[in-house]
């Protein structure tokens, strides 16, 4: 049957629901409107309650406590999503220290021959780290912001991916997630710099002769 839509609404039921009118069903169906269950919200009361009342009544087949049903349904699947990305999560930071050390291990020692030049012309260990410093907060803001975009457009396809067909996944941007993500970098850049910077005092003045 075709059918007009006239709008959407919030279902907090992980179904799909379709709500017509009596009048409209007769003349979608050409058949008799025989309403064969009640879908009720019972409030503060217990389901067993509630059970006990309508299974007297005529005509009763069947009750089911669907809200608690669906939302132990949802929970189980948030739970399991819960721990995949705790997973992922984990591996990304470990990924990140190691890279981030490296990186900056690698870009101090490409930077050796002019530190040495800078601490034999006068310079000292502090003015060399800060020569470092300069081009690192450069780099950690350049990837934070590529980070954050790329993030945003890769969580966004993620989530699409896994989203049940009965369901509809958050795919916005959440703002305090990000606000976290982003210290956590800075965190985490400040922290492998400083442990690769230590290199500099150890820097033999006479290695310049080397390059």
């Amino acid at each position: 049957r075709n059918l007009s839509i006239a709008g959407f609404y919030e279902f907090y039921m992980t179904y799909n629901e379709l709500v017509i009118g009596r009048d409209a069903y007769e003349r979608a169906f050409e058949t008799a409107f025989t309403p064969n269950a009640v879908l009720s919200s019972v409030g503060k009361a217990s389901f067993e309650d509630v059970k006990s009342k309508v299974s007297a009544m005529e005509g009763f087949a069947y009750i089911s406590d669907d809200k608690t049903q669906q939302y132990g349904n949802f929970a189980n699947f948030a739970s399991v999503s819960r721990a995949v990305v705790l997973v992922y999560l984990a591996l990304s930071a470990l990924m990140a220290i190691v890279v981030l050390l490296n990186l900056n291990i690698m870009f101090i020692d490409e930077k050796k021959r002019q530190l040495i030049v800078l601490m034999i012309n006068g310079f000292s260990v502090k003015d060399a780290k800060r020569y470092i410093y300069n081009d690192t907060i450069v780099l950690t803001i350049i990837g934070i912001i590529a980070g954050l975009v790329l993030g945003a457009v890769m969580g966004s396809i993620t989530v699409g991916s896994v989203e049940p067909t009965s369901t509809f996944f958050f795919k916005g941007i959440d703002w305090p997630a990000l606000g976290i993500a982003t210290a956590t970098s800075v965190v985490l850049a400040t922290v492998m710099s400083i442990i690769a910077l230590r290199r500099i005092p150890s820097f033999n003045l006479t290695d310049i002769n080397r390059f």
